[in-house]
């Protein structure tokens, strides 16, 4: 998490005079950098998660607390999107695509670390990226 952190403090912080879109695209392209160098870490929180939802709330918990400020950054993007600059479709609900994006992110490691002899990481991750971000933008 911390790692994670370093990674995204400055760009949040840069990113705030971007346009929505901007933002949202540096977001992602971060995440995909930082989970294609430490794809341990997706996994462990892929893993983590799938386990103590059911089997300890109290690590399911410290789990999404930490998990909550990416979630939360996410949000504040979508919202800029929507409200400030217009980018964004209104109709898009965003604590729930801001879930949908990070958590897409972690199931494609796992789902790569499964399928690592036939698919590659990079084109899941920029598929994914492709559909999300055109979901989200605001028709003319």
């Amino acid at each position: 998490h911390g790692r994670f952190m370093n990674e995204f403090s400055a760009l949040l912080t840069e990113a705030e005079q971007w346009p929505a879109k901007q933002q949202l695209t540096a977001f992602v392209e971060r995440t995909h950098s930082f989970l294609r160098a430490h794809r341990s870490h997706g996994i462990f929180f892929g893993m983590l998660g799938a386990e103590s939802a059911e089997n300890n709330e109290r690590v399911a918990q410290a789990l999404r607390e930490a998990l909550s400020t990416y979630v939360a950054a996410l949000e504040r993007i979508i919202r800029y999107g929507q409200k400030k600059t217009k980018e964004f479709r209104a109709d898009v609900d965003p604590s729930t695509l801001a879930h949908s994006i990070l958590f897409a992110n972690v199931g494609v490691v796992v789902h790569h670390h499964l399928y690592q002899a036939s698919l590659s990481y990079d084109p899941l991750v920029s598929t994914l990226h492709q559909v999300m971000l055109a979901g989200v933008n605001r028709v003319p």
